[in-house]
């Protein structure tokens, strides 16, 4: 099977059946767990004296983690299954989209209830937040950023493209 296939059923997949919530209840998603690590790593830089240097180092340390993550993945059992559903996982198109539909409605409700809506999908304090920041995730369709790199790579660019894990 080829990444393009796997990645054409892995949408299908995530399009179909979504997230399953009882899982994410008990355990925190890979993105979620992801936008907690930059926001530790912000909230500990992100501040006085050469902020620059830190920015770089923290970039790095990000690196090496993605590139930690990616081996550790390639040494897993990859039966096309566990790849479809962990790209499916990883993915999450479903989830997005109904995060920021529910923050359409929230906003047509009240500020507030767009406020606590879109602070679901971007894991920080949204309160101080006008209408016009709080729409705009709810303007646009959900971007599938990693099908941009998948289907045309080969797997060869680095070990942190996750098109790289599914080469054989």
């Amino acid at each position: 099977m080829s990444n393009l296939d796997i990645l054409l059923i892995a949408l299908l997949t995530d399009a179909v059946i979504g997230d399953p919530d009882w899982l994410w209840k008990k355990l925190p998603h890979p993105a979620a767990l992801m936008g907690m690590g930059v926001g530790a790593l912000d909230k500990a830089f992100n501040n006085g004296l050469q902020r620059r240097l830190k920015g770089v180092l923290v970039l790095a340390v990000l690196l090496l983690a993605a590139n930690v993550i990616a081996l550790n993945v390639i040494l897993l059992p990859r039966s096309e299954y566990f790849v479809i559903a962990l790209t499916a996982i990883l993915l999450a198109q479903n989830s997005l989209a109904r995060h920021i539909k529910a923050v359409a409605t929230g906003l047509k409700s009240s500020l507030t209830d767009g406020q606590k809506a879109v602070s679901v999908i971007v894991s920080r304090d949204t309160s101080q937040l006008d209408e016009s920041a709080v729409s705009r995730p709810s303007k646009a369709p959900p971007k599938i950023s990693p099908t941009r790199w998948s289907p045309r790579c080969s797997g060869r660019c680095c070990s942190a493209c996750p098109a790289s894990w599914f080469t054989k």
